[in-house]
């Protein structure tokens, strides 16, 4: 073990239930700093696509977090054999905490988000075009081309 690396745990648990063209998934997660305070490079980070969508990438670090996701997908058509597309609409609602704040000392407590979005599998690649609002955010909108 690196001298320099700091003791932390993190669990994920998803779940996801289908029934016709409707997809239900849920994400819960949680981390901890087992001791000390975490160093920059490796904080725990919220924020962007899926993780408070209405923050920004990676904009909140710290020591201690939850974070859970409720969304829905419909599938607006099946893939094609000819063009292979098929198109996605989804909403998202999420709520997050980050404790021990190395950034964004003012968003303490429960953050909440909420997001839309279209995804696609193309010949580019997968395309997703989404938006997203907090009340502490600043709203984002965000384009996908190929892997994020």
């Amino acid at each position: 073990m690196n001298s320099s690396a700091m003791p932390r745990s993190e669990a994920r648990f998803g779940a996801a239930y289908s029934h016709g063209r409707f997809a239900y998934l849920l994400g819960l997660e949680g981390g901890t700093a087992l001791k000390g305070t975490l160093p920059l490079a490796d904080a725990f980070t919220l924020g962007g696509p899926r993780r408070l969508s209405g923050f920004a990438n990676d904009q909140m670090l710290g020591g201690d977090y939850m974070f859970g996701r409720i969304e829905s997908q419909y599938r607006l058509n099946f893939a094609s054999p000819l063009y292979g597309l098929t198109l996605i609409a989804g909403v998202t609602a999420e709520a997050g905490r980050m404790n021990k704040l190395l950034t964004e000392t003012s968003l303490s407590g429960w953050q909440r988000s909420i997001g839309a979005y279209l995804a696609a599998n193309t010949f580019l690649g997968p395309v997703y075009v989404g938006v997203a609002d907090a009340k502490n955010g600043k709203g984002r909108f965000y384009l996908f081309i190929g892997s994020p």
